[in-house]
């Protein structure tokens, strides 16, 4: 159900100047809902086999979202919207399930209040296609993960976490803060060169926002799969929830690049970016990598055979947060 208040016509006055904007019309969406809809999408750019992408069962729901300029400044979020959709995926992977759930204040011709949490579980980043980059996997140490991110978001205000869980692993965090106009990257991440290196929309807009050059882009390319034919050596935490930053991504520097998680905690490693340089190491990799992947088939079977216990608890937990989340603002006001 829609409601406005339309302009009345036999008030406007005859001499008005004719270049003389009429004030906006407030319009409120009292609710909608749309149900078992589905989106294809289809990249053909790809080399190969198209990257064909779908959207099952989506479901959206939105209450009480307000466009009026003239209470723009009302500091309350009334609207409300709650998307939920499943990402299809072949088989051994389940479907992904999808939620967006957001507290919206009065939109006006600005940028709107907003907080909003989305949760994305089960993920499998095969087959390759996608916008993220091909090498994706060996980076954060697996070919599943989970995905979310925690958003409040107004005119003068951002506040971003975003992270990636991979299977059996711990999460990687990325923050986002500053302002929407100038948003400031947390460079220390190992998303940030993933995300640098995507393409299509998502990788364009990471590179807009962060201001980093090509040339920059390029180099983290090259380290980067340098680091995925090199030795990985895992180096141990030694505060809990610390990580090191990426200063081999951000300044080409391959020997200090970061290229495999292994079981690290919170994103601290080290990778050693040189070739394998002879034979028998050769062969010793070989056996540790057929290892390895053993290993991780069982972990990431046990992980897929979890991913609706774990969907429950991450759907609760992220509706109630963003329930609790104040009005999103600086913390001066």
């Amino acid at each position: 159900m829609i409601s406005g208040t339309p302009p009345a016509l036999e008030n406007k006055e005859e001499g008005k100047d004719k270049n003389e904007a009429d004030p906006a019309v407030p319009v409120h969406l009292m609710t909608f809902e749309a149900r078992d809809l589905a989106l294809s999408y289809m990249n053909e750019a790809v080399a190969g086999t198209p990257f064909h992408s779908k959207i099952l069962n989506l479901q959206i729901d939105a209450d009480h979202l307000i466009y009026d300029p003239s209470r723009s400044m009302e500091r309350v979020l009334p609207g409300t919207l709650l998307v939920t959709a499943q990402y299809a995926q072949e088989p051994p992977s389940v479907n992904a399930p999808i939620l967006l759930f957001a507290k919206a204040g009065i939109l006006s011709n600005d940028i709107p209040p907003v907080n909003a949490a989305v949760r994305i579980a089960g993920l499998d980043l095969r087959p390759r296609g996608g916008p993220l980059p091909p090498d994706t996997d060996k980076i954060i140490g697996s070919s599943g993960l989970d995905f979310a991110v925690n958003l409040a978001l107004s005119k003068a205000f951002l506040d971003c976490d975003l992270s990636v869980t991979p299977a059996g692993k711990k999460p990687l965090p990325l923050q986002v803060g500053g302002t929407p106009a100038s948003p400031e990257f947390d460079r220390s991440s190992i998303l940030f060169p993933i995300l640098l290196r995507s393409g299509g929309v998502l990788g364009g807009t990471v590179r807009n926002l962060s201001g980093v050059g090509t040339e920059l882009v390029g180099a983290t390319a090259n380290t980067a799969k340098a680091a995925t034919k090199g030795v990985l050596s895992v180096v141990s935490s030694a505060v809990k929830g610390s990580f090191r930053t990426l200063k081999g991504a951000l300044t080409a520097d391959v020997s200090e690049v970061s290229g495999g998680l292994g079981d690290t905690t919170v994103g601290t490693f080290q990778t050693a970016a040189r070739g394998v340089k002879d034979t028998g190491s050769e062969l010793k990799g070989s056996a540790q990598s057929a290892g390895s992947a053993s290993r991780g088939g069982r972990v990431i079977d046990k992980w897929r055979a979890e991913t609706p216990m774990r969907w429950e608890q991450q759907r609760e937990k992220a509706m109630a947060r963003v329930e609790k989340m104040p009005y999103p603002a600086p913390p001066s006001q």
